[in-house]
């Protein structure tokens, strides 16, 4: 390896927020079009590989142009435009660049940072065989799936060499006596192309006695803030895992650029001001010069040293031990205080955090934010990581308190592959705060968007409004926490949180009359998609009306409410076999109109019924849709509650909290759980069970000659089931679904699955009408050329994990079992199915088939 000049540098943090633009796979340095693969729009020059000219991520032929352009004198020269470092850009660099990509070229010269200096030097290329120093060094090589290229180590030991992170390398060879030093007779055993270590003094000082053994010392900045993102990039090319590297770029940038585009939109006035500590004791300066600082004005806070940097003069951090008192001026007194400290890579005990605690808070005790700004964060995540837990920190409400835990949740299922089941939030310990230290239970707090059941008051965001809630909001109302710390605690919604809340709260466990705040699903602007409107509802509902869509009455059946449903509004397609003896039995709910969308209201009677007064109905339950009740208001004048939910909702979220929240206002909260609890496990076993499989062509209908759109909710039920939508280049002008008379270019568009998803599949079947269903809708499709082998009619008054299921039955027969989808339809029926009738689900048909159908 060799070394052209030495240049002592301040390292500038650039807050490189990445947006995404078209895809593109690289590997081996050659760009490959591929629509699945991210492509990064950033041009600070993060791949310090020299012949990268246009300073982007990539080695390409871009800049194979862009060099002639700078040869030609119509282009600027770059920092990393000389490939051949022979100290001019001319065509040789072009050729240079050339047998790179085409894999004649076997080194290369990268810019990289030792010990603060930046060095450029040669290496082998592509490396193949190396040996690693620094835990953060082996954490980014093993996150770009290039574990397989370590054969040895450095000395490692104690608690950051964890076992089960590092179990795919924990066993190689250990060349040294700790993880900073490597020795060279040891080393020449392995034949390894290069050491691969950390950016600090301390790691191979001895790299010259390495380089006259042949073997190169690579250095990247792992644990340097927005600077690692530059050794990623720069690893991956060197190690030819470019791909996964750019997959790696892709989820940290989008972390980013998520959180620039919320924290965006707080105001000046309304941010949060933050310090940066180090080592306990170290206070970061400012970003220009600390890139510490920059990572918390990244996430969103007003840096403080970045407002008064005269403090720091030219130093990147200053000391700040007990006597000291610079740090305790007005100006210093910010409302959040980070310190980066190593807190392993497993779950501390109580006794451990609080030792942590106490040894590191002795620093920071006389500031205003300690102790309810100070916290500790975990130096082993991340930079990009330990910015989401800032930012989650600083703006719970705007980025959900549980955000962080669930970037850490990705990056471990996607990128640390080795470690299975691993469960972010409760396997190790990411933060520390004073509610951290006095009870856990306080890190378990939740926003509305996070939350199962989207109930003020739920704090701890699970799918029951209890007992646990009210015992965190008495705690927060104890420290003095405020309804904007934690605005899902205000349960009854006056902006103050106190003993009320929690008062509220027990009210409604104990079944006593209270007035609930929660979200209802209503498409209230018009505009065709459901939204959230938060809404109040008076608890508990004994007594309510209901627009009788399939999928509502289904739910309600379901859920028990046959004897709370006093009156409903159905047409004539519902399926008595299923309903007949409960929401269509009109000796218990009242059919009180023929329309499933309308229920006229005047002078207090829905249609020409008294029902209101009679049965002192409180609550009208109707669909999120914009044509579902339009009369609302007139309800809610008479002070009727509207409660709107998604019934036929295919995504967990909605799901969850429609279950969840008409098991509340009923008092039905322990069957809707083990109701919802069945449909996961039916969406769960279907999700496993596709996940590795190719995904077929497929679209639905949900009317006779009708194709659904992508919004619609029977395509989502496809696409769920594990199927890929063909039709992206069809308009559908806004609409749910088009009439294929209409639209014959579909037939141009090659789909093998055609899902007709119909009612007239039902649980009262006969093989007539099941026939008559597969005639029906079929039929006007006749012209398709997979008319007789790619259509099936599946049963749409089935709940909606197992229309999923059914579906998924077709397109992935080798990995979904019919038997098993069988089997979770015969647990619903028989544990929540109150119709007075046994179904054998075995001995009935819910996916017609082409092979059965098409030819009778």
């Amino acid at each position: 390896m060799g070394r052209n000049a030495i240049i002592t540098i301040i390292v500038i943090v650039a807050a490189c927020i990445i947006a995404a633009g078209a895809y593109i796979a690289f590997s081996g340095g050659n760009d490959k079009p591929d629509d699945n693969n991210y492509i990064s729009d950033d041009t600070t020059g993060r791949l310090k590989v020299f012949g990268n000219a246009n300073n982007d991520d990539y080695l390409n032929e871009k800049d194979i142009d862009y060099l002639k352009k700078i040869i030609a004198g119509t282009a600027e020269r770059t920092q990393f435009a000389d490939a051949n470092q022979d100290g001019k850009v001319d065509n040789s660099d072009v050729q240079f660049v050339r047998d790179v990509l085409d894999g004649k070229q076997k080194k290369v010269w990268i810019s990289q940072v030792y010990n603060k200096e930046t060095q450029i030097v040669d290496c082998k290329y592509p490396l193949d065989k190396i040996a690693v120093a620094g835990y953060e060094t082996i954490t980014v090589i093993k996150s770009i799936g290039a574990a397989g290229k370590i054969v040895a180590l450095t000395g490692a030991s104690g608690d950051s060499f964890n076992e089960q992170f590092y179990s795919d390398v924990y066993n190689l060879p250990k060349c040294g006596p700790d993880i900073w030093r490597m020795d060279v007779e040891k080393l020449s055993d392995y034949k390894v192309d290069a050491i691969v270590s950390m950016d600090a003094k301390s790691y191979i000082e001895n790299y010259e006695t390495f380089e006259k053994a042949g073997i190169d010392v690579v250095r990247i900045e792992a644990a340097h803030a927005m600077n690692s993102l530059s050794g990623i990039v720069t690893i991956g090319f060197l190690l030819g895992c470019t791909e996964k590297a750019n997959e790696l770029m892709e989820f940290f940038d989008g972390i980013t650029e998520n959180i620039k585009k919320k924290v965006g939109t707080v105001s000046d006035a309304d941010k949060k001001t933050g310090l940066f500590l180090t080592m306990k004791y170290y206070v970061e300066g400012p970003s220009a010069l600390s890139e510490y600082t920059g990572t918390m004005a990244i996430a969103g806070a007003k840096t403080l040293a970045d407002v008064y940097p005269e403090e720091w003069g030219t130093k990147a951090r200053l000391t700040f031990k007990p006597g000291d008192d610079w740090l305790l001026k007005d100006k210093y007194q910010a409302d959040f205080i980070c310190l980066s400290n190593a807190l392993g890579l497993t779950k501390m005990t109580k006794k451990q955090i609080q030792d942590k605690w106490d040894d590191c808070g002795q620093y920071m005790s006389k500031m205003n934010a300690f102790p309810k700004g100070y916290f500790i964060l975990n130096s082993t995540l991340s930079p990009v990581l330990r910015i989401a837990f800032m930012a989650s920190v600083m703006y719970p409400e705007i980025m959900g308190a549980n955000y962080a835990y669930d970037c850490v949740q990705q990056y471990y299922d996607k990128f640390i592959t080795n470690v299975k089941n691993f469960d972010a939030k409760n396997d190790a310990t990411w933060i520390i705060t004073s509610y951290t230290v006095s009870d856990s239970e306080i890190l378990d707090t939740a926003v509305m968007d996070s939350a199962d059941l989207k109930v003020y008051g739920n704090i701890n965001g699970d799918r029951f409004l209890d007992e646990k809630d009210a015992a965190i909001i008495d705690k927060l109302v104890e420290r003095g926490r405020t309804a904007k710390d934690f605005p899902l605690a205000d349960a009854n919604q006056d902006n103050v949180l106190s003993a009320d809340d929690a008062k509220l709260v027990r009210d409604v466990a104990a079944g006593k009359p209270a007035v609930i705040w929660h979200m209802n699903y209503h498409d209230f602007n018009g505009d065709g998609t459901m939204d959230e409107e938060l809404v109040s509802t008076k608890f508990p509902i004994t007594s309510a009306i209901s627009t009788g869509s399939t999928n509502t009455l289904v739910l309600e059946m379901m859920l028990g409410l046959v004897d709370n449903i006093k009156g409903a509004t159905y047409g004539n397609t519902n399926d008595a076999k299923l309903l007949g003896k409960t929401m269509l039995d009109t000796g218990r709910v009242e059919r009180i109109g023929t329309s499933t969308m309308k229920i006229p209201f005047e002078d207090g009677k829905a249609g020409s019924t008294n029902i209101i007064a009679e049965k002192n109905v409180t609550a009208v339950i109707t669909d999120w849709n914009r044509s579902y009740l339009t009369n609302e208001a007139d309800f809610e004048k008479s002070n009727i509650d509207v409660v709107r939910v998604a019934a036929a909702a295919i995504d967990r979220e909605t799901t969850t909290h429609t279950y969840m929240l008409l098991g509340l206002l009923f008092q039905k909260s322990e069957r809707a759980d083990q109701l919802l609890t069945l449909c996961m496990d039916v969406y769960d076993y279907v999700e496993n069970s596709v996940k590795n499989s190719e995904k077929p062509k497929a679209v639905a209908s949900s009317s006779n000659g009708s194709i659904s759109s992508i919004t619609s909710d029977y395509t989502q039920s496809v696409l769920t089931a594990g199927a890929e939508f063909p039709l992206g280049s069809i308009d559908f002008a806004g609409s749910s679904g088009l009439a294929i008379a209409d639209h014959p270019e579909v037939y141009l568009i090659d789909f093998p699955y055609l899902f007709h998803i119909r009612n007239q599949v039902s649980y009262d079947q006969s093989p007539e009408s099941l026939q008559d269903a597969w005639d029906n809708s079929t039929a006007p499709f006749k012209d398709w050329k997979y008319a007789d082998s790619g259509q099936y009619v599946v049963c749409a008054i089935m709940p909606m994990c197992l229309r999923v299921a059914y579906v998924a039955t077709v397109l992935h027969p080798d990995t979904v079992s019919i038997e098993k989808v069988n089997e979770f339809h015969q647990k619903l029926v028989d544990n929540f199915f109150d119709c007075k009738d046994h179904f054998n689900v075995s001995e009935m048909k819910f996916v017609l088939t082409p092979e059965e159908y098409a030819k009778a």
